[in-house]
């Protein structure tokens, strides 16, 4: 005999910084089609409290979802403690994301029922299938607060096919940027990019990307941007040796799909290049084909023996020679560092300053991040970064010139008072 499926009412909670995360995971649930799973996205907890509460008294098992970042911890395991004083067991809590993935059994210990590690689009919707069925484990991927305190270790999922899963959902109305490529070769120490994705860079088709860029046109949505590590790095098999052709291909493409109105961005904001992959070459092609007027580049320091401890993979005269051709190329240049580095000297520090106002100099501005230790990562353990008062007086001051941005002064304060015991 056949068990009765339960039906499953499943709410995101979104927040600013997640919401081209959960637009994947969306994706997901759309090419599943579980015909017992109710979808929902809600804009705080209140309307998610709501919500589970609804779903509990309509019979059907209310599971909240959450996925967030370093800086969305707190406000997110205050939401989930919330919902669990509210009704107790009866809602079924899942998170994942960079922090959940870095550091699950802290999630677990703190009200979540199941964390999901590293990629979501396969994991998340078996669980919820499973949920429905009434069971809840075997799941790679999936790592439940019983495995933790039997001793056992999270079990990461196989990588995701990207072609499989599209980057957004029609059926859920969410829209957004495409995510063309994931995995980082570098795997730096205060990055979890290649943790959560793996050093082996892979990227979704141009056929793939396309049929999202169509469908967005169909409904109305005419602007392309790309969600990648680098994106200077599309197509190659490595993430180091660069596939120029592939590139050119996909910009070519997606400015005929999008139409003469449409609007393309590529190599900024939300994604970056790495600095040894700005060609002359690639910056023709984005004049070409894109609307964007500034690239970023990713530099984090201007000392040569950090960027070699960090496992960058470039050097000081990769960044100097990037904004300089971006510049001549007729760019704005946008260039990312981050103070407060762990194992930074004086000497560091001054060849990082010396660096950056010499881009400065040169008409780039600098996007200012302070460090924090990111779950899961080398640094993980590292205190919280923090500026000697020469520092900071030089980032006023570039600041105030209009020479410098980022939400380095908000990092600071987030993770004053956070300093591991």
């Amino acid at each position: 005999m056949t068990a009765r499926r339960r039906p499953v009412t499943t709410v995101f909670l979104l927040r600013h910084e997640n919401r081209y995360s959960i637009n994947a995971l969306a994706g997901a649930l759309e090419v599943r089609g579980e015909p017992e799973t109710e979808v929902r996205f809600v804009q705080d907890d209140d309307a998610a409290l709501e919500a589970l509460s609804a779903a509990a008294r309509r019979g059907s098992l209310p599971v909240l979802c959450v996925s967030y970042a370093c800086m969305a911890e707190r406000g997110t395991l205050a939401a989930v403690g919330r919902v669990r004083k509210a009704l107790g067991s009866t809602v079924f809590v899942v998170a994942g994301g960079p922090q959940p993935s870095g550091a699950p059994e802290k999630v677990l210990e703190a009200g979540c029922d199941a964390v999901v590690i590293g990629e979501g689009e396969e994991a998340l919707p078996t669980l919820l299938a499973e949920l429905a069925r009434g069971g809840d484990g075997g799941i790679p991927g999936v790592f439940r607060l019983r495995d933790a305190r039997a001793g056992g270790r999270p079990r990461r999922a196989r990588p995701v096919e990207l072609d499989r899963y599209p980057p957004i959902s029609v059926r859920y109305r969410r829209f957004g940027p495409i995510e063309i490529s994931r995995g980082c070769p570098h795997a730096c120490l205060f990055c979890q990019t290649s943790r959560l994705h793996g050093t082996r860079m892979r990227h979704r088709s141009t056929a793939a990307i396309l049929e999202a860029v169509r469908l967005m046109c169909r409904e109305g949505k005419r602007a392309f941007r790309a969600i990648t590590p680098d994106a200077f790095a599309y197509g190659s098999c490595d993430g180091i040796h660069l596939n120029v052709a592939a590139v050119a291909q996909l910009l070519e493409h997606v400015r005929a799909a999008l139409g003469p109105d449409g609007q393309l961005f590529f190599g900024s904001f939300p994604s970056e290049v790495r600095p040894e992959h700005v060609t002359v070459e690639l910056l023709t092609l984005v004049h070409r084909y894109a609307n964007n007027d500034n690239i970023v580049i990713g530099a984090r320091s201007g000392s040569p023996r950090m960027l070699q401890r960090l496992h960058r993979g470039h050097t000081v005269d990769d960044v100097v020679a990037a904004t300089e051709a971006a510049r001549q190329a007729g760019f704005k240049v946008y260039v990312d560092f981050i103070f407060g580095l762990p194992d930074e000297t004086d000497d560091d520090r001054a060849q990082t300053l010396a660096l950056m106002r010499r881009l400065a100099d040169a008409g780039a501005r600098l996007h200012a991040h302070t460090f924090m230790p990111l779950a899961g990562t080398r640094y993980g353990d590292r205190l919280p970064g923090a500026m000697d008062p020469a520092l900071r007086r030089e980032v006023h001051r570039l600041m105030h010139a209009g020479a410098l941005f980022g939400r380095w002064e908000q990092q600071e304060r987030f993770v004053r008072g956070e300093r591991p015991s």
